[in-house]
């Protein structure tokens, strides 16, 4: 699973100053494997693709001594339990799901408490979903594998530190969770923490800050706003009541109609009604033949079948938006409701775009970060899709279309370099 596009509204996750703490969380499963967290400068965002274990390892084996800075005990990981919770608080929250035991025993040193020092005080915005859970403390002997490096290597120049954990038992709805903190190498701005566990990818948003945030971790806003992400596509989902809207100038109707469904509606699929020809999304003529053949096609992945989504009256629409009540994976602990496609031209979500309700957060009494306006990001890489790129003209188009309207992916075998200067660039 990639991870998922940079958002299209700056949405930070934290907030603090260069070397300030805050703590982050991961699900436990498959003992054994292993977590990366790997912090980078927003900048340097194009590099999260060329991210492998291979090289992490690498980093971690070249780090000199003075690159161990997180030997203090506070540095190391702690369980987080949910099924160790007693009496009104025990099934809240993610803890619902948990239904492996998993009571305080010989395999941890202690139970921490709010007077031990390295007990982590956990956000409210955490507390709100996961109240009270139980906090273990892991034997030396368990923290032996985990590896937790900060130094500036000349193959990996953009890479300022990589955390590595393994996963010591199998309780996959409940946590591991640490501390960290961000030098900041190139100053205040916009970081990246790029986590990597088996084939799963996701990003922490971190805003370093030119002095200490009063507020690490924000607080939700009332209401939700619109979350859009490009190549995506939510493959389930429940019909309730919605609209089939015409989204080639925007989806802005589409927006609104969902809006007015209230709980029923909180996701979109956007689809192009005609489709490239690399892509196997076939015609329904094509899809006929193909069944009769006993061939396999892609098939449209929209509503048609529904009396407000009748396809002709779309006819002449180059984007078709509905609206949705997603549903949950079979695995919500490390699976998201939708499919993000970025690398595969060939598939139909590829060329798709999805966008979902999601609670904003704004930070009370932090200072202002200039550099954190929106770093600049090299695209230059966004116009290669395998053996195919789209323009180099409309690359730089896609990248400056607004939240409300679809960009479009038009590959062609014919290829330049599009982080060349216009006059020197090779044709591939």
């Amino acid at each position: 699973m990639p991870s998922p596009p940079r958002p299209k509204i700056r949405s930070p996750h934290v907030q603090v100053a260069a070397g300030q703490e805050f703590g982050i969380e991961w699900v436990n499963g498959h003992p054994g494997s292993l977590y990366y967290f790997v912090i980078l400068h927003a900048g340097d965002e194009h590099r999260l693709k060329d991210h492998n274990f291979t090289m992490l390892d690498n980093y971690i084996e070249d780090a000199p001594d003075s690159a161990y800075k997180f030997k203090d005990e506070k540095w190391d990981k702690i369980h987080v339990s949910c099924a160790a919770r007693t009496g009104k608080d025990k099934g809240k929250g993610f803890c619902k799901s948990s239904a492996t035991p998993n009571p305080f025993d010989e395999r941890y040193e202690k139970i921490l408490n709010e007077t031990d020092d390295t007990f982590f005080v956990r956000p409210k915005v955490w507390e709100d979903r996961t109240p009270k859970p139980v906090q273990y403390k892991y034997y030396r002997s368990k923290l032996s594998r985990d590896k937790r490096v900060e130094y500036s290597n000349e193959k990996y120049p953009w890479i300022e530190a990589v955390h590595k954990f393994r996963i010591e038992y199998k309780f996959p709805q409940e946590w591991d969770l640490a501390r960290f903190s961000i030098s900041a190498r190139k100053g205040s701005g916009e970081y990246r923490v790029h986590m990597m566990w088996r084939g799963y990818r996701d990003v922490v948003d971190v805003d370093v800050l030119p002095s200490t945030a009063a507020d690490v971790y924000g607080v939700p806003r009332q209401e939700p706003v619109w979350v859009k992400t490009d190549h995506c596509q939510y493959i389930k989902y429940k019909l309730r009541g919605s609209w089939c809207y015409d989204a080639t100038e925007s989806v802005e109707s589409c927006q609104n109609g969902c809006n007015q469904q209230g709980k029923k509606c909180s996701a979109l699929n956007v689809i192009p009604m005609k489709m490239p020809n690399i892509s196997f999304w076939a015609s329904e003529d094509e899809i006929r033949n193909a069944s009769q053949a006993n061939e396999f096609f892609y098939e449209p992945n929209a509503p048609f079948y529904y009396k407000r989504c009748k396809k002709p009256n779309f006819a002449n629409a180059k984007f078709l938006c509905y609206g949705f009540q997603p549903v949950e994976p079979e695995m919500p602990e490390t699976q998201t409701q939708w499919t993000i496609i970025n690398n595969d031209p060939e598939d139909p979500v590829y060329f798709s775009t999805c966008y979902r309700k999601d609670k904003s957060y704004y930070f009370e009494g932090n200072p202002g970060c200039p550099a954190c306006t929106g770093a600049k990001v090299d695209n230059s890489a966004e116009w290669r899709v395998g053996d195919q790129c789209i323009s180099c003209d409309l690359m730089k188009q896609n990248i400056l279309v607004n939240s409300t309207k679809i960009a479009e992916w038009i590959l062609s075998s014919d290829c330049e370099r599009c982080n060349e200067e216009p006059n020197k660039r090779r044709k591939e």
